[in-house]
């Protein structure tokens, strides 16, 4: 039976491994040893299974999973698939394929053919928790056990958000400004399982003030059930192998505009993800002044006359509020027109609306 004091003892173990992932495998020996397995894990798992923090005894065991029986693990692939958060007992899995290799020449060799299996999270490289041990005559799954195992379960689940938290949080301090932020639209990086990895500023405001689009334990939820699983598969799509680009329309309570949400693929790594960019159609958002002088080479007196004749001014009060002469503002716009290809205000103010996502 686990004391209140292993339990207490293991949970400041996994939230101090959120910082120090070396620490890790300090928590699954304190958990191996509170529940008497032999051996204890937190898996990354997908084609090529990390078990880098388990805890083992048995070397020789972690060795001959590496080299031979990894692609033979039927255990760890149903529970990769299966529900998140749901505890299934050892007995339960090994009856997927009693006679296979792996169970007679793994598992049983080395005394893991019961356990506690638990998927933690999602996405191209799902994290499982284990709790292996031998098959006794009083199944390990035990309610007690699978107590322990349920209440574990948030906290790993939190420990582990925490660490790509942090990791995301060095890499932008290692490479500087986030591409995220050099949108002026809501803007975030999204994992192939909803969760967000990165938002700009906009996007902070819109998950804090938006009804459709809001962020619960991490991940991306939308107000419509259909445009959200609509979602998810854009967002499977982009991180995977096809990496395909798409747009999804969210419906909105206050707007009979849905809002546009553009989904991009991002470069390949480890973790893949994707860019989500809101566009509300009811926004026109204004391009910076520096965005016109560098695509269209404007001067600056330019880039103030074409922002203002987009926001609807007249030439009379552009000439008051830049203090210059009407004839001034006049010439400066046609070098605008000029520089961006345009004849009339109309076309001029379509094409600056449009230049910003």
């Amino acid at each position: 039976m686990i004391t209140i004091e292993q339990f207490s003892r293991i949970v400041t173990a996994v939230h101090d491994a959120a910082v120090e992932p070396g620490r890790l495998v300090d928590a699954m020996s304190l958990t191996r040893t509170a529940l008497n397995g032999t051996g204890c894990g937190l898996i990354a798992g997908g084609t090529d299974r990390d078990i880098a923090t388990c805890s083992v005894p048995n070397t020789d065991a972690l060795q001959t999973y590496a080299a031979h029986f990894q692609p033979l693990d039927y255990v760890l692939d149903a529970v990769e698939s299966s529900p998140l958060g749901l505890v299934h007992s050892g007995e339960q899995l090994v009856a997927l394929n009693p006679r296979s290799e792996f169970h007679a020449d793994w598992m049983r060799r080395y005394a893991m053919d019961d356990g506690v299996f638990v998927r933690l999270s999602g996405g191209c490289r799902p994290h499982s928790f284990l709790v292996a041990a031998p098959k006794r005559d009083k199944a390990f799954a035990s309610s007690e056990n699978v107590r322990t195992v349920n209440a574990l379960v948030p906290h790993l689940q939190t420990a582990l958000r925490t660490q790509r938290s942090l990791n995301d949080l060095r890499a932008q301090a290692l490479h500087g400004a986030h591409p995220a932020d050099t949108f002026a639209a809501p803007t975030a990086v999204v994992r192939a399982d909803m969760t967000v990895a990165y938002s700009n500023a906009a996007a902070e405001a819109l998950f804090r003030c938006s009804a459709d689009v809001v962020v619960r334990s991490g991940q991306i939820r939308l107000s419509s059930p259909s445009a959200g699983a609509e979602l998810q598969g854009a967002v499977s799509r982009a991180v995977g192998t096809t990496r395909i680009g798409t747009s999804v329309c969210v419906p909105r309570v206050d707007s009979t505009r849905p809002l546009i949400v553009h989904v991009l693929p991002l470069g390949s790594d480890e973790a893949a993800r994707s860019l989500l960019v809101v566009v509300d159609p009811d926004v026109h958002r204004e391009p910076p002044k520096a965005l016109l002088r560098q695509l269209f080479s404007m001067t600056d007196s330019e880039a103030e006359v074409a922002l203002r004749i987009s926001r609807g001014c007249g030439l009379a009060a552009i000439a008051d509020e830049l203090s210059l002469s009407t004839a001034t503002v006049k010439t400066h716009l046609q070098h605008v027109y000029q520089k961006t290809d345009t004849h009339r205000q109309a076309e001029l103010t379509r094409l600056i609306l449009a230049l910003m996502p």
